[in-house]
C-alpha cells in the first residue's frame, strides 16, 4: 500500500510540476493539505515536484542554447568587410 501510495502523490508531484510559477506552487500545497495522508505519498508528491522542476529548468536552458548566442553581432569593428585587406585578423 505505501507504495501505491508513494507512485499517487508521484504523479501528482508531476502534474503541478508542469504548472506555471504561481499555481503550481498554490495546488501542490493544496493537495498536500487535502490529498492522500499518508508520509510516502507526501514524498512522491515533493520528489515528483522537484524533479519535474529540475527538468523544466534543463529544457528551458537547452532551448536558450539552441537560439544561438550574438556572436555575428561584434561591434569592434575586427573582420568586418573592407577592412582587413586581406590581413588575418
Amino acid at each position: 500500500m505505501a507504495k501505491e501510495d508513494y507512485l499517487e502523490g508521484y504523479g501528482q508531484g508531476l502534474k503541478r510540476g508542469k504548472e506555471g510559477p504561481v499555481m503550481g506552487p498554490i495546488n501542490k500545497a493544496l493537495d498536500a493539505a487535502l490529498g492522500n495522508p499518508h508520509e510516502s505519498a507526501r514524498r512522491g508528491l515533493d520528489q515528483g515536484y522537484d524533479e519535474m522542476k529540475k527538468a523544466k529548468e534543463a529544457e528551458s536552458k537547452v532551448k536558450k542554447m539552441a537560439k544561438g548566442g550574438t556572436a555575428s553581432s561584434r561591434a569592434d569593428g575586427c573582420c568586418t568587410k573592407g577592412k582587413t585587406r586581406g590581413k588575418i585578423c
